[in-house]
C-alpha cells in the first residue's frame, strides 16, 4: 500500500522519471525507498511552535529553533522592554510585524515601524523598548542562535 501511494506522485521520487514512463507500482530493482517519502513537511504557525514567555508579560514562539538559525515570533505588551545586552557571534534582525518598536543601539534610539526591520551585528549592545499603548508583534532572525550567546548589564568589556 505505502508503494502504490508512493508511485501516485507526479514524479518518481526513486529514479525521477516521469510518472508516465515509470509504470511499475513496485519499486525497480535499482530503487531504494527513502524516508522522504513517508515525511509529512509541516506548516509552521504559533499553534504548533514552542511558546515561552520572558520579562513582563512577553511572549515568545520558536519557529525555527536550530543551533545555526533561530526564528522566533515575540510579542511584547505596551510597557514592556528588555535589559540591554549584546551576543558575541549571533547576528540578529528584527522585523516588525504590528506596532512601533524602540531600539537603543549602542548611544542611538532607533524607531523602527511596522513592516520595516533593523539588523544588530554581533557585538551590538542593543535592546527592544514597547512605549506605545498597544501590543509589538515581531519576527527575530538570529544567525547562529542566541542561547548560550547573551550577555547582560554590567558588561565586562568594552567594543
Amino acid at each position: 500500500m505505502l508503494i502504490q501511494l508512493y508511485w501516485k506522485r507526479e514524479q518518481c521520487c526513486i529514479c525521477h522519471w516521469r510518472n508516465d514512463f515509470c509504470k511499475s507500482v513496485l519499486p525497480h530493482r535499482h530503487h531504494k525507498i527513502r524516508g522522504r517519502a513517508t515525511t509529512k513537511k509541516m506548516k509552521t504557525t504559533k499553534e504548533n511552535s514552542e511558546h515561552y514567555t520572558w520579562g513582563d508579560s512577553c511572549s515568545g514562539w520558536h519557529l525555527v529553533k536550530s543551533q545555526s538559525l533561530s526564528i522566533i515570533e515575540e510579542l511584547m505588551p505596551p510597557g514592556t522592554s528588555e535589559q540591554k545586552h549584546y551576543h558575541e557571534f549571533s547576528q540578529q534582525f528584527f522585523r516588525i510585524l504590528k506596532g512601533k518598536a524602540i531600539f537603543e543601539i549602542g548611544d542611538r534610539i532607533i524607531e523602527v515601524e511596522e513592516g520595516n526591520g533593523i539588523h544588530i551585528p554581533p557585538k551590538t549592545k542593543h535592546c527592544i523598548k514597547n512605549d506605545q499603548s498597544e501590543n509589538l508583534e515581531f519576527l527575530v532572525i538570529s544567525e547562529p542562535t542566541t542561547r548560550g550567546d547573551r550577555y547582560e548589564e554590567p558588561f565586562e568589556q568594552e567594543f
